[in-house]
């Protein structure tokens, strides 16, 4: 009794919330840990049935999850996660993340579902912002009129946007994992391996100006070197505008 105790004083103070549903028609809560409170609901409530759980779960994401528990039942999985959208007491949205457990009788039929569910509402609003974030960017790459590619360590192109493949003639599934050598006249593509190098060495953004001889004729062009590090600072490649 003591250690079901300290086991149950473990859970409460973690923001993981455990609970057992009945494999019925709207989840009927047998258990769910006092910590539940996190999202503004208590415990007997939802065990009492004086709040349904699935009317805490947001409407659009309803069906999906218990399309995906008869989809994964089916399948045979018994262990997988689920993410989904829920109303706290006061009706703010939070999304969570539910390790799932099903839990057949002796018969083999699907008798309860365990959960182990975490909030993860913050995590979601990064992944969010980031995707979004990107988007802009590669709008931004895809659209901009002046030409811009990236290159790795060894030399390889590795990004290329519209503007630069016109300017090369070449598409970009030609060019891209190719070394300066294999589309570039040797002189400029020395000169530009030099620049790249130069970048990884003693990383800063440097400002060129040359006359290339590319396919459609010779070009005067403004090239700004700038070197791309990773969250650690180290140097990865190098963009060029």
């Amino acid at each position: 009794l003591a250690e079901l105790e300290k086991l149950e004083s473990f859970i409460n103070r973690s923001p993981a919330v455990v609970f057992l549903w009945r494999a019925e028609p709207g989840w009927p809560v047998e258990f769910v840990s006092d910590n539940i409170n996190q999202f503004g609901y208590e415990a007997a409530d939802l065990m009492s049935g004086r709040v349904i759980w699935v009317n805490t779960l947001h409407p659009e994401d309803l069906p999906g999850l218990e399309a995906a528990v008869e989809k994964k039942r089916e399948e045979g999985q018994r262990e997988f996660s689920l993410t989904y959208r829920l109303y706290t007491a006061d009706q703010e949205t939070r999304w969570v993340e539910t390790r799932i457990l099903l839990i057949n009788d002796g018969r083999g039929r699907l008798h309860q579902v365990q959960g182990i569910m975490l909030d993860i509402t913050e995590r979601q609003r990064i992944e969010t912002a980031l995707q979004a974030e990107q988007q802009r960017y590669q709008s931004l790459f895809t659209h901009a009129g002046a030409s811009i590619t990236y290159y790795d360590r060894e030399g390889c192109l590795q990004m290329i946007n519209p503007a630069a493949c016109r300017q090369l003639q070449r598409d970009a599934a030609y060019l891209t994992g190719r070394r300066l050598e294999d589309f570039l006249p040797l002189d400029q593509a020395a000169a530009t391996r030099q620049r790249l190098e130069e970048g990884l060495r003693q990383p800063a953004t440097r400002t060129y100006e040359d006359e290339w001889d590319l396919p459609g004729g010779p070009c005067w062009f403004m090239s700004t070197f700038t070197t791309i590090h990773d969250a650690q600072g180290q140097a990865l490649g190098v963009q060029v505008v």
